[in-house]
Formats: structure tokens, C-alpha cells, sequence
């Protein structure tokens, strides 16, 4: 029995229905109520330059999967991200992917980004 049974175990009798998971970079716990909470991030993903627009470069997106089939309907997320350089990140969610891009003044490297995400939403 791995320790998310265990912890699973434990919640299902301490608080009747919560349940906790990990997919891939993402760690999820269902609320008895409908409510979803998934956390997750990386450490120096590479970022390529792609365009420039009004003297502000952009780095592409990055299309991160979101814990599969979990959320009905669009989660929120809050988010923080940070770079080799100064650079403002949006996150948005679209579909089961969330999305984050990272705008910089700087067009002389790619950017590698650290960045964490909590998605918040109804898995039922």
C-alpha cells in the first residue's frame, strides 16, 4: 500500500470523502463538497523567444497538462513564476491545459522559468 492510499485511508475516515492524488507534476485533493485543489510546478523549463511586439519580446507559451478528466468545467489558477530575467507571467486555463507565457524586454536568450500553480475549481 503506497502512502497516498494510506493518507487516502485516513481522510476517508477522519473526514468522510476527501480524497488526495498525484498525476505527473500535479498533486490534487477532492473535496467532499465538489470543491478541487491541484498544486503543482517546475524547475527551469526552457522558454524559446518567439516574436516581439511594441518593443516587448514574448516567450511561447507553455501548454502544461492539468490533472486529467478532474475539473468539470474552467478551474482558476493563481500562480507565480520567475526567470534568468525580469518577466511578467499570465497563466489562463483553456480546456484541460493551463497555460503560461512569459513576456519579457529582454531578446538576447531564451528564458528558463521556474514557476508554481494552484488551480482551484468543482471536480463534480
Amino acid at each position: 500500500m503506497s502512502g497516498t492510499d494510506v493518507l487516502n485511508t485516513y481522510l476517508q475516515i477522519l473526514f468522510g470523502g476527501m480524497e488526495v492524488h498525484t498525476e505527473g507534476i500535479w498533486s490534487y485533493i477532492k473535496l467532499p463538497n465538489g470543491l478541487a485543489i491541484a498544486w503543482g510546478g517546475e524547475k527551469d523549463a526552457t522558454m524559446v523567444y518567439n516574436a516581439t511586439r511594441d518593443y516587448c519580446w514574448y516567450a511561447v507559451d507553455r501548454a502544461i497538462n492539468m490533472p486529467a478528466n478532474l475539473f468539470v468545467g474552467a478551474a482558476k489558477p493563481i500562480g507565480t513564476a520567475t526567470a534568468n530575467h525580469y518577466c511578467a507571467p499570465m497563466f489562463a486555463v483553456s480546456g484541460n491545459k493551463l497555460y503560461l507565457q512569459m513576456s519579457s524586454s529582454y531578446s538576447f536568450v531564451d528564458l528558463l522559468v521556474t514557476w508554481n500553480a494552484v488551480l482551484i475549481g468543482h471536480w463534480k
